[in-house]
């Protein structure tokens, strides 16, 4: 019997699907989330992350995705004062949480006023893209299509700015 990609668990000779597989278990164990299939750049990082750690990884993930643990590890993980780097990769969470919190103050309208503009002109350029499938209206930095995603999820949506 052919076993299917997706199913192919065993730790030694699929060690990504391994560790997918026990992240999703434990996450719908400890948090009730539970997620049917991982994008290839999820895959990605549990490999990377096996690079990394080795035979280590699944006891940390195991411990990782404890509720108290991943608190724990969040509060060590976040720098104790503000850093460049830390805000250059969250930016797009700091959008959102900013927008959210100013989104009613009459001091941010201006800026509340400029960041519509700017999600307008990304998304504008997004669909000449995407109609005319030539990349040549974003910026050099975004070349590809995980990019330009990662673009879109920087842009508080009304969803996200309504739920301060």
């Amino acid at each position: 019997m052919n076993q299917s990609w997706s199913t192919r668990t065993d730790p030694v000779h699929h060690p990504v699907r391994f560790l997918a597989s026990l992240w999703q278990k434990k996450m719908h164990e400890r948090f009730g989330i539970t997620k049917t299939e991982f994008t290839p750049q999820e895959y990605g990082q549990f490999k990377t992350l096996i690079k990394h750690l080795g035979e280590l990884t699944p006891d940390v993930i195991d411990w990782s995705l404890d509720p108290a643990n991943w608190w724990h590890f969040c509060q060590r993980a976040i720098p104790d004062r503000p850093e460049i780097g830390f805000l250059l990769q969250f930016r797009g969470h700091a959008l959102q949480v900013m927008c959210a919190s100013v989104q009613e103050s009459p001091e941010w309208e201006e800026f509340v006023f400029k960041l519509e503009g700017k999600k307008s002109d990304d998304l504008r350029k997004l669909l000449l893209v995407l109609a005319l499938d030539d990349p040549s209206p974003i910026d050099a930095a975004t070349k590809n299509l995980s990019e330009m995603e990662a673009l879109l999820c920087e842009m508080p949506d009304e969803k996200s700015a309504g739920s301060a």
